[in-house]
């Protein structure tokens, strides 16, 4: 479309987010654009660094369970809710609702979706790793398979 010139469809970014997420929740209003913006997006230094100085978040990755143990890993101490589960599983997370909590996925989208979510539930201090394990393996960061 850019290269006709053309704008960008109206909500197409929460169209597509939507169609990238696989949550099948009626009860649930999918974030919008305005919400996925608000996210605060955190690097994979500064979540390194926050973990080696002991001062480590509550680490969940919104992956499927293979993408979880592939090639990618995963971080130690992270905890597997995938995406599509997270809003049938969000009142389990109900007593971290003021703690410090950073969203992982591949390379992010899924976890700003899923850091919206919560938010949205009413979490208050919720994160997502800019470019997620991607960016994280990238950085030549450490993980677990």
């Amino acid at each position: 479309m850019k290269n006709l010139g053309l704008a960008l469809p109206d909500k197409i970014q929460e169209a597509l987010q939507a169609n990238q997420s696989a949550i099948d929740d009626d009860y649930l209003k999918f974030p919008d654009l305005t919400q996925l913006s608000a996210i605060r997006q955190i690097s994979a230094s500064e979540l390194e660094d926050r973990l080696k100085a002991g001062n480590a978040p509550i680490i969940i990755d919104v992956r499927e369970q293979d993408e979880y143990h592939d090639e990618l890993g995963h971080l130690r101490g992270s905890r597997l809710i995938p995406l599509r589960m997270l809003p049938g599983k969000a009142a389990e997370l109900d007593s971290l609702k003021s703690s410090e909590i950073v969203m992982i996925c591949r390379s992010g989208v899924r976890s700003t979706t899923a850091a919206a979510i919560l938010t949205a539930l009413g979490f208050e201090n919720v994160s997502n790793l800019k470019g997620g394990m991607l960016e994280w393996n990238e950085t030549g960061l450490p993980v677990e398979r």
